[in-house]
């Protein structure tokens, strides 16, 4: 007799579960259907005030233009040099910073670590000229 109510009772138990684990899901579902499609999760970096006031500093350094292709046409992004998804810790620090349109930046993505700044491609001239 006491095997059977216990029984009983890990079955209750194991229903109540898997109805709230349907419930939980049924309101995920219903707020991934119903919520506003131009909402995106909030980012740590770009969603900072400190990001934005250097994204703008950024912007006016380099005159806003993309520093790869020297359009001022299309979407400009502020982009890494060193992404901060590999270093976090330069995600803040202006030198690490350049000017991109959409399409370089999205080209370049966080596998490329191309610098396009002022300095580096005067450098990267003079080797060329030189052969050093």
């Amino acid at each position: 007799m006491n095997s059977k109510s216990s029984k009983k009772r890990a079955f209750k138990k194991k229903l109540k579960v898997e109805i709230d684990l349907r419930n939980r899901f049924q309101k995920l579902i219903h707020y991934n259907l119903t919520r506003p499609l131009n909402i995106r999760p909030k980012h740590w970096l770009y969603d900072s005030k400190q990001w934005r006031e250097l994204r703008y500093k950024t912007l006016r350094k380099y005159g806003f233009r993309c520093m790869a292709c020297k359009t001022s046409e299309s979407e400009l992004h502020v982009d890494h040099i060193k992404p901060h998804s590999k270093y976090p810790e330069l995600a803040f620090i202006e030198s690490n910073l350049q000017v991109l349109c959409k399409d370089c930046n999205l080209g370049k993505s966080n596998i490329y670590e191309d610098d396009f700044t002022i300095d580096n491609v005067n450098t990267l001239h003079y080797e060329c000229v030189t052969g050093r």
